[in-house]
């Protein structure tokens, strides 16, 4: 069996869903050149890349920056924002029927900032009364991103690293000074563009490394990996910690001395969350609105990082010093007990798991997986 764990837990508890990130920053900050790698990066690490440009990467905005290159100043300051929003409509419509995936990031070259920001300062009208013109053409497409990294660098350094194609350099200082603090309600970060070419890379892939849910890529046995992808597309498996201990459960079925973190498949019409809030009802009697939660890792088996690889979706419950925990009430579960153990008693299970059992070895293996990915998630925090 092969694990590989690529980084940190998400920060936030219930985001189940793909990624929308945004890079910003004025004209020649290094944008496109930051989009390209991490685009590359993530690749690598498994995610599933859609990348959005910005204003005229399709044939309709290509069309309109061809004609109206030298002359957009004379275009009517009302036309402005209409012109750019009928070339990025359909792009970002497509591109965010995608977001469910917790495998789909949507990278930005640009986003709604710089168009909302730069006509802003080019109409001589606040942020805040642009900011109401482009959320009504958007419409259901005006979507915050999850995370904006701002490429902060100077107009000096813009006009160094390639000059500052149509705007002037009064324009582009207004223009930085507004991007520096306008949010769409986001998180940002502001990254320091002022550096070279690797550290800002670094930089910028650190920081979408630390916000985004992890993904575990790992390799299991085709016999268990058909077996539940024969009852369900993905699950939800969860955690339940008290402290420095984990309860882990016990069915009847188990081989002997065999603990493991409970879960079940997501049904038709379920998220994570509520697949969670089900599963959690039925195995404890517990409701998860009372208790902190959050989705701990996404782990996606064998190699194919496609739309249709069976996914679970591994979370942690904290359930205070709860001294015990009641087994679901369904005979038909065989539902034994839940067990509290730490960290070093996990690890021998989890070691029995993968290489102890001489019958249901490959369930066995199958769910060593999760166990391993919570372990490391442990030692991480």
């Amino acid at each position: 069996m092969e694990s590989k764990l690529t980084f940190r837990a998400n920060s936030q508890p219930d985001k189940s869903g793909g990624a929308l990130i945004a890079v910003e920053g004025i004209d020649n900050v290094g944008k496109s050149t930051v989009v390209a790698n991490l685009a590359a990066r993530l690749q690598n690490l498994g995610y599933l890349l859609t990348v959005l440009n910005e204003f005229g990467s399709d044939l309709v905005g290509q069309t309109v920056r061809n004609l109206v290159r030298k002359a957009w100043s004379e275009i009517p300051a009302a036309a402005q924002p209409l012109l750019i929003a009928a070339d990025r409509y359909p792009r970002y419509l497509r591109a965010f029927s995608t977001l469910d995936n917790p495998r789909r990031i949507i990278l930005c070259d640009r986003y709604l900032h710089s168009a909302i920001i730069y006509q802003a300062v080019s109409n001589q009208v606040s942020p805040e009364q642009m900011l109401k013109t482009v959320r009504a053409l958007y419409g259901n497409c005006f979507r915050p991103p999850d995370l904006t990294l701002l490429l902060n660098a100077s107009v000096k350094t813009a006009e160094r690293r390639g000059g500052t194609n149509i705007h002037n350099v009064e324009f582009l200082n207004s223009c930085l000074a507004l991007l520096r603090d306008f949010s769409l309600g986001e998180k940002r970060i502001l990254i320091d563009a002022e550096a070279d070419e690797t550290k800002v890379f670094q930089a910028c892939e650190a920081a979408i490394l630390h916000e985004v849910s992890p993904i575990t890529r790992t390799l299991v046995p085709s016999s268990a990996l058909n077996y539940c992808k024969s009852k369900n597309s993905s699950e939800v498996l969860f955690a339940l910690r008290r402290g420095e201990e984990v309860f882990l459960q016990r069915k009847t079925w188990y081989p002997t001395g065999i603990y493991r973190i409970a879960g079940g498949g997501i049904e038709e019409g379920e998220t994570p969350i509520s697949t969670l809030r089900r599963e959690l009802y039925e195995e404890t009697g517990l409701t998860l609105d009372t208790l902190p939660h959050r989705l701990v890792t996404t782990l996606v088996y064998n190699h194919e990082i496609d739309e249709s690889a069976f996914v679970s979706y591994l979370f942690e419950i904290d359930v205070g010093h709860q001294r015990q925990i009641n087994p679901g009430a369904d005979p038909d579960e065989g539902f034994e007990e839940w067990k509290a153990f730490n960290q070093e008693r996990i690890r021998h299970i989890v070691l029995t798991l993968s290489t102890g059992l001489t019958k249901k070895v490959d369930w066995g293996m199958f769910r060593a997986v999760a166990m391993e990915a919570y372990l490391a998630h442990q030692a991480q925090n």
